[in-house]
């Protein structure tokens, strides 16, 4: 099989070719993050192969093949991370292949691809208004045509992503009390990533005109006023996460030579990059703590304390699967140091390592609050997911559900995640039954440093219209507060743009990959 050495982006059209000098057709298949171990068609990743049921290309009389594997197909849905390519002689799955011929490769997706032109949006059919019912019942949040995804969320408040296919993504927020669900960032716009605390929803958005997409910037949406705040930065802001008056994000520095973490205290609008090794991504925040994943080749989990201005490497192993999650003095991550993904619970006071899940397959995308976690578990063949009590050292299920149940949150009593039982992702939430949510650790501050931070802009939402592409004055180093041209919210309302107080300092370019 030809190697396909580029970076892929999700939507992407991939030229599969090859030679085989065995028989006059070729099978292929996949494997990778939330996919069958065996193996699924490329065309359908919700199959897995087996039964007469592969992909599969015609060898020509030079013994050649090609395959054109269309990835952004209504039946393949694929996460950013690395796959496996599997092509045989013979149309057997995975754990069949033993003696037989065939060949693999690795392939890496990253990122998604943005349309030429932009779906319309709609309004998800939010389920009615109701008494909430007792713990133990789920309750179906949202409903279809979008697939919607449950972002992190705190109290009552359960923030989403609906995603429209095609690059354009919508951000809501439902109500657990009042069963209300409201709007917080729609129109032609890629807009990512919600994470909600105390009454605001922050998020990550982008435009996309033709051929051009604008920079990623942070949005804070306040809920009980409506207003929303962005926070304009050159380079890519992504993955955001907020504590109190703190933000964490993925900060990618115009032409991405470098990605760091950046905190950004809204109240002292302070801002920090933390020291971190070599390649900072997936942050997450609570309390005076900060984690992300450093390194994507040997990639490990570090912290930063905030009030000790402390960096400190917390596992020990590599293989880290999944984007770690934090709470209060505990981590949760999925890791392969073990050949499947299990998933593992740090206490950072004790330095206590707990392996949450031992049976023989794999667990993903773990989330913590207090001491329960939640996770991806495919040991009944499809993912379902569960929890664990750390305290009472139990392991229940919270959903068996036939179909596929992805990207588990949880936030004191309730746990949240995407369900396509229906047809469409849709959000799903259930309260634990004999529950008593954990003390939430109090909120730090950031104070100023020498450096001056971006000042936000807040304004009432304004009537949505078609956002111009994004342009900036570049900033010389002799210059304090530089210009910034007035820009759109995108895909919200107009909004004005906010000066950037203060010159960048110089920051060490770093190899992306070693």
């Amino acid at each position: 099989m030809a190697p396909v050495t580029a970076i892929i982006r999700v939507g992407d059209t991939v030229t599969l070719s090859g030679i085989n000098t065995e028989n006059s057709t070729t099978y292929l298949f996949l494997t990778g993050p939330y996919l069958d171990e065996n193996g699924v068609m490329l065309t359908n990743t919700s199959q897995p192969v087996g039964g007469g049921l592969f992909d599969s290309a015609v060898v020509t009389a030079g013994y050649s093949w090609n395959f054109t594997w269309n990835t952004s197909g209504p039946q393949v849905n694929l996460n950013d991370g690395i796959y496996v390519l599997y092509a045989a002689t013979a149309p057997l799955a995975r754990s069949d292949l033993a003696g037989r011929t065939y060949t693999t490769q690795s392939i890496h997706f990253q990122g998604r691809l943005s349309p030429v032109t932009v779906a319309t949006t709609s309004t998800p059919t939010p389920v009615p208004a109701w008494t909430p019912p007792p713990a133990g019942v789920e309750v179906q949040v949202s409903s279809g045509p979008t697939d919607d995804y449950p972002g992190r969320f705190e109290g009552d408040l359960i923030v989403y992503e609906a995603d429209h296919g095609g690059g354009d993504s919508d951000i809501y927020m439902y109500n657990i009390t009042s069963g209300k669900t409201t709007a917080v960032a729609t129109g032609p716009a890629v807009q990512r990533s919600p994470a909600i605390s105390g009454n605001r929803i922050v998020y990550s958005a982008y435009e996309v005109r033709q051929f051009n997409r604008s920079d990623a910037d942070i949005f804070i949406y306040d809920v009980t006023t409506g207003a929303t705040t962005r926070l304009t930065l050159p380079g890519d802001q992504l993955n955001p996460r907020i504590y109190g008056d703190l933000l964490a994000w993925q900060d990618e520095p115009p032409g991405h030579s470098s990605v760091n973490v950046v905190l950004y205290d809204l109240e002292t609008q302070a801002r920090l990059k933390v020291p971190a090794r070599t390649w900072a991504y997936s942050p997450d925040l609570s309390g005076g703590k900060v984690i992300w994943v450093d390194d994507p080749t040997a990639p490990a989990v570090y912290l930063y304390d905030i009030p000790g201005k402390t960096v400190r490497r917390v596992t020990n192993k590599t293989g880290i699967k999944s984007s770690p999650s934090l709470d209060g003095d505990r981590i949760t991550w999925a890791d392969t140091r073990n050949d499947y993904a299990e998933i593992y619970v740090l206490d950072l006071d004790t330095g206590v390592e707990t392996n949450v899940t031992s049976d023989d397959t794999n667990h993903f995308t773990p989330a913590i609050s207090g001491d329960r976690v939640v996770w991806v578990d495919f040991r009944n063949g499809n993912r379902d997911i569960y929890l664990y009590d750390l305290a009472a050292q139990q392991e229940s299920a919270v959903t068996t559900s036939l179909g596929q149940q992805v990207d588990p949150q949880i936030a004191g009593c309730t746990v949240a995640w995407a369900d396509d039982r229906n047809g469409s992702y849709d959000v799903y939430y259930e309260k634990i039954p004999g529950c008593t949510p954990s003390t939430a650790p109090a909120p730090v501050s950031l104070q100023p440093e020498i450096t001056s931070t971006p000042t936000p802009e807040t304004t009432l939402p304004a009537a949505a219209t078609t956002p111009p592409t994004q342009t900036r004055t570049p900033v010389s180093a002799t210059t304090e507060t530089p210009a910034i041209p007035t820009t759109k919210s995108p895909g919200f309302e107009a909004l004005p743009a906010l000066a950037i107080l203060a010159a960048l300092l110089m920051m060490r370019r770093m190899e992306r990959f070693p």
